[in-house]
């Protein structure tokens, strides 16, 4: 037991862990062009949007996705809802980075706001509000918390979002991811809030966001299934993969 939480990781991730730290530090020592900011930031929001969209089975392609969200354009034969989708992703991943630059305590209103953005317009009445049902996750044994206890596994989970950790940001990460996944608090969006909130935890301790890819759907959603047995060796790995594409894109940006 560490904290208000019961997760547990093997010990073997700790030299990547340090590895990561490196990076990082080397990465912040780097003096970025604007340009090359910029241009980073930008290949994230697409590919982020896209991604984490299409695991939950949105139909647009990459080139579609990015149309949408930096033309406006609306693709025939694709759904509204599709569309929907990959706007509010990108607007609720510009909300992100901004709560990553503020100095502010994270809570659990954070989490309540991201999913609004990212339900806005599709499904108003559910859009940052709790689930009022009880619900199955297809492909798992695990059952999530009845409807009535959300409120309070939310508001234990937005204590522990708020407090000072003492794990590595990547495995504060995974933590977050897990949890608030187990809980999933929300009729729909929760893959998507949860992968928000992962990155939000990384940029906030200055590790890039990271992109999880479609094709590692079925990775992730083992590693999500082994986590709600309180193991997340195999979240912080996947997080671990993630991130070390992300300090690629970065340092050739820097060069």
């Amino acid at each position: 037991m560490v904290g208000v939480h019961a997760y547990r990781w093997n010990e073997s991730i700790e030299p990547r862990l340090q590895q990561a730290t490196e990076r990082m530090r080397r990465l912040r020592a780097t003096k970025m062009p604007a340009a090359a900011v910029q241009s980073l930031r930008h290949w994230f929001r697409i590919h982020h949007t896209y991604n984490s969209n299409a695991i939950e089975g949105n139909r647009l392609t990459l080139p579609e996705t990015r149309a949408v969200v930096e033309d406006g354009i609306t693709i025939a034969g694709k759904s509204l809802k599709d569309h929907f989708e990959a706007v509010n992703l990108a607007h609720a991943l510009d909300f992100v980075e901004a709560l990553a630059r503020r100095e502010t305590v994270l809570g659990e209103r954070d989490v309540r706001e991201m999913h609004g953005i990212v339900l806005r317009g599709i499904d108003p009445e559910n859009a940052g509000s709790y689930r009022r049902i009880n619900v199955r996750i297809g492909g798992t044994k695990h059952v999530p918390p009845e409807a009535v206890r959300v409120p309070e596994e939310m508001r234990t989970f937005g204590e522990w979002l708020a407090g000072a950790k003492t794990e590595h940001p990547v495995v504060v990460c995974a933590i977050a991811h897990a949890w608030f996944e187990t809980i999933h608090p929300f009729v729909d969006g929760n893959g998507r809030t949860g992968r928000l909130l992962a990155n939000l935890l990384l940029m906030r301790e200055h590790f890039p966001a990271i992109v999880l890819l479609l094709e590692d759907r079925a990775r992730y959603y083992a590693a999500l299934d082994v986590s709600h047995s309180g193991d997340i060796t195999a979240m912080v790995e996947i997080t671990l993969d993630r991130l070390d594409d992300s300090f690629e894109e970065h340092e050739r940006a820097a060069r």
